[in-house]
């Protein structure tokens, strides 16, 4: 019964973005695998808009990433999920480190090093510049869609970056990062699970869907 289900054999595609692979996703896919061993799961981390696209094409049963786009189109089913909240942060020594507060006019003086970023994140910069005048930028700097490479070009330089605040915690803990107070409206996540409307998904897909 349990096979016919689909929990003890088959496999799930499932599309994370850059800050949800650094969430509870993660321990969902790992307790899945863990309970169900004959299941096959892949596991791609990109920006919203390619796994939209992998998704439209069959490539993904469902994904886990910002609601950008998948809010305006009826093609999807989404559920969003509990927002998180985004850390500025930079490296132990940066000129920005010892500072109280920084505004979001001092922090994008600094190469920003971010994972591709939708619009509302873009518009929160787009408001300071538009206030003063200053001439709009292309954001982000640097865009990644690793945390891992973000953090090591953070550590090297002087970029500033922003995360979910357990992306960053070991090298919180060993001092190589500093959190910054930034005096603007909280970033958080948006994020939610996308699956295409007229594909029925899978009981390994259900399965997976509870437990995030």
């Amino acid at each position: 019964v349990q096979m016919q289900r689909g929990l003890e054999a088959g496999s799930l595609a499932v599309g994370v973005g850059p800050a949800m692979a650094e969430s509870y996703v993660t321990e969902a896919l790992g307790t899945l695998a863990q309970d169900h061993p004959g299941v096959r799961l892949e596991v791609r981390v990109d920006h919203w808009k390619q796994l939209l696209d992998w998704l439209i094409a069959g490539e993904l049963d469902m994904l886990i990433a910002d609601l950008a786009d998948a809010l305006l189109d009826n093609r999807f089913v989404t559920k969003p999920l509990p927002p998180q909240e985004f850390i500025w942060f930079c490296r132990r020594g940066h000129p920005l480190s010892d500072k109280s507060n920084v505004t979001r006019k001092e922090l994008i003086q600094y190469p920003l090093a971010t994972p591709r970023m939708p619009p509302w994140a873009l518009q929160w910069f787009a408001e300071v510049m538009a206030e003063d005048g200053t001439p709009q930028i292309a954001l982000p700097t640097i865009q990644c869609e690793s945390y891992s490479v973000l953090k090591r070009i953070v550590l090297g330089s002087q970029c500033v970056s922003g995360a979910l605040a357990r992306t960053i915690q070991p090298e919180l803990e060993n001092s190589l990062l500093t959190t910054l107070s930034v005096d603007a409206p909280k970033l958080q996540t948006n994020a939610g699970i996308v699956q295409m409307r007229k594909r029925t998904p899978s009981p390994l897909a259900v399965a997976f869907t509870e437990r995030i």
